[in-house]
């Protein structure tokens, strides 16, 4: 932008500005090709009387002169307001900088350029800007910068260069009633020539970790180490002190209560600071560690130390509970050969503020992510799914106490895993395990078979540790869900969801278990498969949206459910939030949650089936038990009540486990027309039967079988010798298991037609 530009925005401004009722006068002072310098003469709202004195008890004048500099990049870049050099400096919502600049205030909570521009004319861009000036100013004088309802107002460091990145709670738990100081241990990165000075041309950043450690002298175990591999960067370790006073001769603690300005530019002004905040010793000490530490160690770089002093104000912080508001700065030494001190030299005398960035955590993830604190949840399968559900739940700061899968990452992999690896074989629970400690957890890894936990129970201390609530599969695998199913609750206590994506991630399912395992997954997954409408029913089980093998590489393939990154991430999200809220819910019994996406308008459409807990009925003689869910229990019931002076029957439709022993109920077929019904026998007849039966099989995708029939008795009794040669009858017309149920005014009875053979096989 040329001279000629700046001048016509400058005329612009002060044509504007002057227009506003607080602005006594305005004026253009310098212009060239990089800004232009104006001036304005602020009218200040105070009290009559400091009016009549022309300056508030503060040192506010009651007309303020302010100067405006717009840059060469006016008006994307909005203009800045800087003080006189004398303004007071000991008050809130001022930029840190050196004593002989101009002070700069803080006008907007956010960035003042977006402020600046969000109003679309210029004109109404610098009326609302002088108007929060005016309002500065006006608070500035009256001294309610800072209230004390709303919490003290930490030093604003937004612009300053580098940044300490720490736990701070850790930091504050190492402030005692005593003053002290002590060490942490920290990596570093610094950036900008070595010969640069902090602040202005370099700055440095501190990854502080939560370990205290010595300043040894002459021993291989210094904390200082520096790598510089270019002219213009470096990094290694180094180390943070940290300082807090004690207390006043009468006891009471020292409190910082007075708002200092951050004018901090050398170790000179760090010495003055910290003996205005109680801890100049403290301070010197850790000086003369850091000589004692390198006194025989020479090096051609500038090592960064960090210093972070923790200034005890009279209430607590804004948004924070608590009153120790932490101060960092970096300061840089020089162990050259021949030196008198580590600050030798004129650029060793230097000395920045920086900024206090929390490290990340769960607390801190919670905190961005609106999200309250919640049980640890533990993790089964690290896949697609697996993967981005557990960084979903770890940047909401849910803990993920443990992490499960046996296989490795390939590199066909990377099309829609969470984390992004190398194309060399990793457990994939490894590498989900490193990215959640990269957000601040711990989790245990088990990289082994969860289905060695049938033989073992102790796997389940592995799978899921003692302070998880919630199990979360991931895996789609049937036999993973009938060995969570089948896992007691004893060895297993938390509660376990499913997620699974299908029809190529046009929809997904979450799966609850009930209190005490009932129903358990698979048991819902029964019930899901019995209840899918038809275009639910045509995503999870037609071939043409399953699986398809993918080539991975010459002569290898793949079976996977072909889908891009973008819709399996976003299906995987609105799951994880959907198993969130349902962990708000408290009920005994499994909830299915299913949805799909409209063909038409690609909105989302979500079913919610709560699922009671199943009437579980032993089978006679066996091992096996069935499952009957209270709707078909009811639909049998009414029936059988239908039919008050003759026995009923019908067909019933569910999933069988062998592995597991179990038999799910679902559904009923009717009695077929030609069945026959009297006071002492009810025979099921044929004519439809079988077509019923497979067109029921075919709309559930043939996970649902005809596993038995059922009929009631009119008087409490259960099976009669008519009823057991019956069962056996079934038993020899079709593959075992097949059950006869039978319903009694107050019970249920079940009994197969072939007892078990060794190892419960029938």
């Amino acid at each position: 932008m040329s001279a000629a530009d700046l001048q016509r925005h400058a005329d612009h401004f002060q044509r504007v500005v002057t227009g506003h009722p607080q602005c006594l006068a305005a004026g253009i002072e310098d212009i060239d090709d990089l800004s232009a310098r104006l001036y304005v003469d602020v009218d200040v709202e105070m009290t009559l009387i400091e009016r009549a004195r022309g300056v508030s008890s503060n040192g506010v004048f009651k007309v303020e002169r302010v100067w405006v500099v717009l840059t060469n990049a006016y008006p994307w870049q909005e203009p800045t307001f800087r003080f006189r050099r004398d303004f007071p400096r000991n008050l809130p919502h001022l930029y840190p900088g050196s004593s002989d600049e101009e002070p700069v205030p803080c006008l907007v909570d956010g960035a003042a350029g977006e402020y600046f521009n969000q109003f679309g004319m210029l004109e109404l861009g610098i009326v609302y800007l002088f108007d929060q000036l005016a309002v500065w100013l006006a608070r500035a004088a009256e001294g309610t910068l800072m209230d004390e309802a709303q919490g003290w107002e930490p030093t604003i460091r937004y612009q300053a260069s580098g940044a300490l990145i720490a736990e701070t709670d850790f930091i504050r738990q190492r402030v005692s009633k005593d003053a002290g100081w002590t060490a942490l241990k920290a990596g570093f990165h610094r950036f900008g020539r070595q010969d640069a000075v902090l602040g202005p041309d370099a700055e440095v950043f501190f990854d502080v970790e939560n370990e205290p450690t010595a300043l040894f002298a002459a021993t291989k175990k210094r904390p200082v180490q520096l790598w510089s591999p270019s002219p213009e960067r470096s990094y290694g370790k180094t180390v943070v002190g940290i300082f807090w006073s004690g207390r006043q001769p009468d006891g009471r603690p020292l409190v910082a209560s007075e708002f200092l300005p951050e004018t901090i530019t050398s170790i000179a002004d760090l010495i003055a600071r910290a003996d205005q905040l109680g801890f100049r010793s403290q301070f010197r000490s850790f000086v003369d560690g850091l000589e004692r530490m390198l006194a025989d160690q020479s090096c051609d770089y500038p090592i960064p130390i960090g210093i972070v002093f923790c200034a005890r104000r009279p209430f607590d912080l804004m948004d924070r509970r608590t009153p120790i508001e932490l101060l960092p700065y970096a300061i840089e030494v020089r162990p050259k050969i021949g030196r008198s001190t580590l600050f030798d030299g004129e650029n060793g005398l230097h000395s920045a503020p920086i900024r206090c960035l929390e490290k990340t955590s769960p607390a801190l993830l919670r905190q961005v992510a609106n999200e309250r604190e919640r049980a640890a949840t533990a993790l089964i399968g690290c896949g697609s799914v697996g993967s981005k559900i557990a960084l979903h739940l770890a940047r909401a700061g849910i803990p993920v106490s443990a992490v499960t899968d046996k296989s490795n990452l390939v590199p066909h992999n990377m099309a829609r895993y969470g984390p992004v690896a190398g194309p060399l074989p990793q457990p994939k629970a490894d590498v989900v395990a490193e990215n959640l400690r990269q957000l601040g957890q711990s989790p245990l890894v088990y990289r082994g078979d969860v289905l060695v936990g049938l033989a073992d129970e102790n796997i389940w201390k592995e799978v899921a540790p003692r302070h998880a609530e919630v199990v979360i599969n991931s895996t789609a695998s049937l036999l993973v869900r009938e060995a969570l199913s089948l896992t007691s609750v004893e060895s297993l206590p938390p509660r376990v969801s499913e997620v699974a994506l299908f029809g190529r991630g046009e929809g997904c399912f979450i799966l609850h278990e009930g209190q005490g395992r009932n129903p358990n997954l698979v048991d819902l997954m029964a019930v899901l498969t019995g209840a899918a409408t038809p275009h639910e029913s045509a995503l999870l089980f037609d071939e043409a949206h399953g699986l398809a093998q993918v080539q991975i590489g010459q002569g290898c393939g793949s079976l996977t459910m072909p889908m891009s990154d973008a819709r399996l991430s976003s299906m995987t999200a609105i799951a994880t939030e959907e198993i969130i809220d349902r962990w708000e819910e408290q009920e005994d019994g499994g909830h299915i949650a299913i949805c799909v996406r409209d063909r038409d308008t690609s909105n989302l459409i979500w079913r919610h089936l709560a699922v009671p807990p199943l009437i579980e009925i032993p089978v006679a003689k066996t091992q096996w038990k069935v499952g009957l869910t209270v709707e078909v229990a009811d639909r049998i019931r009414a029936e059988a009540t239908g039919y008050a002076v003759v026995e009923t029957g019908g067909i019933l439709i569910g999933s069988c486990s062998a592995r597991m022993k179990t038999i799910t109920v679902v559904d009923t077929l009717p009695a077929p027309p030609d069945s026959t019904r009297s006071a002492t026998n009810f025979v099921l007849g044929t004519e439809g039967a079988r077509a019923a039966i497979r067109e029921r099989h075919r709309r559930s995708g043939g996970g649902l079988l005809d596993i038995g029939t059922w009929h009631s008795h009119l008087e409490d009794v259960g099976p009669s010798k008519l009823d057991r040669e019956t069962a056996r009858q079934l038993a020899d017309e079709r593959a075992p298991p097949a059950i006869l149920l039978i319903v009694t005014p107050t019970d249920f009875h079940c009994i197969m037609g072939t007892e078990e053979r060794e190892h419960g096989i029938p």
